[in-house]
């Protein structure tokens, strides 16, 4: 009997938080989409905003800078630290 190995890929969504000013720093061998941001203040209220600034695949050791400042902040009351909320769809890289 022969065996041979087979390298599966699979997809991964996840959900991380940034705040105003960071960076997100993709794995190594990994591949990040962006598929929805969603920006907030702490209170509870999430203003979904354009996936421009995220366009794009980003591959493995990519640092991404988070805007500090986007037109939909003004929405929001000030005084606290804004955070981002992104949904992300990751892919294992072949090598």
């Amino acid at each position: 009997m022969a065996f041979s190995k087979v390298a599966l890929c699979q997809d991964t969504s996840f959900v991380k938080v940034y705040y105003a000013g960071s960076y997100a720093q993709v794995p190594e061998g990994k591949m990040w989409q962006f598929e929805k941001v969603f920006i907030s203040n702490g209170d509870g209220y999430n203003i979904k905003i354009s996936n421009q600034v995220f366009e794009g695949e980003f591959v493995g050791g990519a640092k991404i800078q988070i805007p500090y400042y986007i037109a939909e902040m003004e929405l929001l009351s000030s005084g606290s630290m804004m955070s981002y909320t992104v949904y992300i769809n990751q892919k294992n890289v072949k090598e």
